[in-house]
């Protein structure tokens, strides 16, 4: 192969991998976001929860894996400043999810305690005062006026409740996970 195709093969490679971590057009615009960058490595997989506030780019939260876990936006609910995000850490090796707020307001970041199979977190129930949210199950009806108080339990947790009460804690930014 000669020099130039090896040049033009690199040159491509490198721009294709430009794109696909590039920052999202809101933070070229000005416009404070948060969003998540990937890296893939061979071996590895790190996904970043960034924030760009007033053109400062800071990591919030990172997570190191290498059996395809993830972070993944699941909704904003609120305003740009007085609102919150909610992000998914999907746990490949266990089929579960914990779930990321951060609250706009405050800039603060939270976690739940837990690792949940198949619920999903419901946008109206998050209460940053008591550090609650209500998950619901997937596969349920609507929701029932009852709930299941799970609280501070941590690992992984399997419910068959279509509703569970789960408390979330503030967490230190650039906290690091290693998803095995």
């Amino acid at each position: 192969m000669s020099s130039f195709a090896i040049a033009f093969v690199w040159l491509l490679s490198n721009m294709c991998c430009a794109q696909s971590a590039g920052e999202p057009p809101e933070v070229r615009t000005g416009i404070d976001t948060i969003y998540v960058r990937s890296t893939q490595w061979p071996s590895t997989e790190k996904d970043e929860l960034i924030l760009c506030r007033q053109g400062k780019v800071t990591t919030l939260y990172t997570l190191f894996t290498a059996d395809g876990s993830s972070i993944t936006f699941l909704f904003s609910a609120g305003d740009h400043t007085s609102g919150y995000n909610c992000f998914e850490v999907y746990n490949n090796a266990g089929g579960g999810s914990s779930y990321i707020f951060y609250n706009k307001a405050r800039q603060c970041l939270y976690i739940t305690y837990g690792t949940y199979e198949e619920f999903d977190p419901i946008p109206a129930s998050v209460d940053f005062e008591k550090q609650e949210v209500l998950l619901k199950n997937r596969y349920s009806a609507p929701v029932p006026a009852d709930t299941l108080y799970i609280g501070r339990e941590t690992g992984y947790i399997v419910s068959k409740s279509p509703v569970i009460r789960v408390e979330f804690k503030e967490i230190n930014q650039k906290q690091h996970s290693n998803v095995d």
